[in-house]
């Protein structure tokens, strides 16, 4: 809430709150994840120093940024104070395809599926 959400939408009133406001605030979070790189693609030690605790926000944090503001704002509907929930209706880029799973000798996947048991003793 306190990277995210109250620098960006600390300022509104929740029942103002529309769609655009955010998407402008997701818009920004992509937006500083470019200058992040490009700060660290650069070889100017003071924009790599500017930049240098920063983490860039995946598409999974992201997520997670829409849906604990979706939360906050489940009570307020409920109770009447909203129409609609506003975080409910913003459209967000496609998820990355996850990774297949690999079938090494550690993943417990050979011998059709059995795991070996140890027995004590």
């Amino acid at each position: 809430m306190r990277l995210y959400l109250r620098p960006h939408l600390g300022h509104m009133r929740r029942d103002k709150l529309r769609v655009a406001h955010l998407e402008g605030m997701f818009d920004a979070i992509v937006e500083h994840n470019d200058v992040i790189a490009e700060y660290r693609a650069s070889k100017d030690p003071r924009k790599v120093a500017a930049v240098k605790w920063q983490r860039p926000v995946g598409p999974t944090s992201i997520r997670r940024i829409r849906e604990t503001l979706r939360a906050a704002l489940s009570p307020a509907v409920k109770e009447g104070l909203l129409t609609v929930n506003v975080a409910s209706l913003v459209e967000l880029p496609p998820r990355p395809n996850a990774r297949p799973r690999r079938c090494g000798p550690t993943s417990g996947w050979r011998g059709g599926g059995r795991r070996e048991r140890f027995r004590r003793g």
